[in-house]
């Protein structure tokens, strides 16, 4: 999910990956990697994150073979707080028996394919502040 919102994030702040490399604090070819979904260190990550104005676990989180519906959800609603009232009608409709819980997954998929695909999805002001790293 990192390659998706940090396309994203670069597309609505109009950045080319020079731009981003700049305001992350990395190289060209490191934005570049991690555009293309390969592996970058954990500064990297969590400079992406700090940009992002959202914690590194939540980038992490998805980044793992282990990349669970929760850890997605998780990220959205960072990068993507106005999904909420999203999640938590669907959420209520599941719990009330209304709706399949099939339909959670269905939502979180389409996001990211909406993202993916260059979608403008509305930002809404980020949840935390900047995470260091250092102690």
């Amino acid at each position: 999910m990192l390659k998706i919102v940090l396309k994203q994030a670069m597309k609505d702040r109009g950045l080319s990956s020079h731009g981003a490399a700049e305001a992350v604090g990395v190289s060209h070819t490191t934005i570049l990697r991690a555009l293309r979904g390969d592996i970058v260190d954990l500064g990297t990550v969590i400079g992406i994150a700090n940009w992002l104005e959202i914690r590194p676990s939540e980038l992490l989180n998805s980044l793992g073979d282990k990349n669970t519906l929760g850890d997605q959800v998780a990220t959205l609603l960072a990068l993507y707080p106005s999904l909420k009232e999203v999640f938590e009608a669907v959420i209520k409709q599941i719990d009330a028996g209304e709706a399949d819980p099939a339909m959670l997954a269905d939502i979180v998929q389409y996001s990211i394919f909406k993202l993916g695909s260059g979608a403008k999805v509305e930002q809404g002001k980020p949840r935390r502040g900047k995470i260091t790293g250092k102690s």
